[in-house]
């Protein structure tokens, strides 16, 4: 099988063609345009493994976290491919990568991460079978939280994080990663939105509202895109008839932004579910709709409730920042053997 893979998510570009068990490829450092060199120096590898683009099997690109340029960068030029030549891709997580090289490389970490903007990173979480990804931006105290006191594997050298480490690209990791990957989505990973989409949201019409019967396939199809266990229709139905139960949706530019569901249970309202589409996160909006079954837990004077994973450090973070307590610790309770944590802010 031949292979084509391209990382412009870093400084570094990476070109790699895998012909038949040989890897040939370029490693550019200190890339400022990605765009004006890719080309020609994938012309460059192509020619050393004397392959045509026409005979490769599959292609694979890293779809961030990084550089946001960079990232679209790549994946244009991969859809390009895709679309010409009719072949399959893989999309690859840079985290994922990072974590690979460092294995390869020998390194024993207990955290990736990827500087962003404002002092801000991109994390993933060393565990027994992989890495955890975090789907926002973390803070330094946030990421030596999460290492505790491990080694944190980096691209680039990092003099003011305690035990970081910087890896060297590895090719055979990279290829690695491509085939451990069994996803073709290809949507950009950025996690911070560039500024022109942050300015499009924060103009945009904004509402929460309570939901309606007609809403029901939409919160189905976003709870399928974030959950496993995902509620379907006939499940969402039989909730909106229950007379003790919440649903509020949010709303942007009249498109389904995230969803809550609380049920009121004897002396206090639980929250089972609450959802923001991963392109309208980091706006507050899951703030703002935990607010509104606040609200209706204020005029009833009851407590409200929620369940987290003990390794889901951001929504975690979150409810203690909105002054949620943990109130017991189920032990072995998600399938993969992680606690649920049982959450509660008291109103009564």
């Amino acid at each position: 099988m031949n292979y084509l893979l391209i990382n412009t998510a870093n400084e570094e570009l990476v070109i790699v063609v895998y012909k038949n068990g040989e890897i040939f490829s370029c490693n550019e450092k200190l890339v400022k345009k990605h765009n004006e060199i890719l080309l020609p120096k994938l012309d460059e590898v192509l020619k050393t493994a004397q392959i045509k683009l026409q005979d490769i099997d599959e292609f694979g690109v890293v779809i961030g976290p990084g550089s946001f340029t960079g990232i679209r960068v790549g994946i244009a030029t991969i859809k390009a491919f895709r679309d010409v030549f009719n072949k399959p891709v893989r999309s690859i997580n840079n985290l994922k990568l990072l974590y690979n090289i460092a294995i390869q490389q020998g390194i024993k970490c207990s955290a990736v991460a990827i500087e962003g903007s404002l002092n801000s990173y991109f994390v993933g979480k060393v565990n027994n079978n992989g890495v955890d990804i975090y789907e926002r931006n973390l803070s330094k105290d946030e990421l030596l939280q999460i290492a505790e006191g491990g080694k944190i594997a980096f691209y680039t050298i990092h003099y003011d994080i305690e035990n970081a480490v910087c890896v060297d690209f590895d090719n055979k990791a990279f290829v690695q990663t491509f085939l451990e990957s069994k996803s073709n989505d290809l949507t950009p990973i950025y996690y911070q939105l560039s500024q022109a989409e942050h300015d499009k949201i924060t103009h945009a019409k904004f509402i929460i509202r309570e939901a309606e019967v007609w809403d029901i396939k939409a919160i189905s199809l976003l709870d399928k895109d974030n959950f496993d266990n995902s509620w379907n229709e006939q499940m969402l139905e039989k909730t909106f008839v229950n007379k003790n139960s919440l649903i509020y949706v949010a709303e942007i530019d009249e498109n389904l932004a995230g969803f809550i569901i609380a049920e009121n249970d004897v002396d206090e309202f639980n929250i089972a579910r609450i959802v923001v589409d991963k392109n309208y996160r980091n706006h507050g909006i899951a703030t703002r709709l935990i607010e509104m079954v606040e609200n209706k837990a204020k005029e009833n004077k009851e407590n409200v409730s929620l369940e987290v994973n003990v390794n889901n450090f951001t929504a975690k973070t979150l409810y203690e920042k909105l002054g949620y307590s943990i109130r017991r610790v189920r032990k072995n309770y998600y399938k993969d053997g992680s606690d649920c944590l049982e959450m509660v802010k008291v109103f009564n």
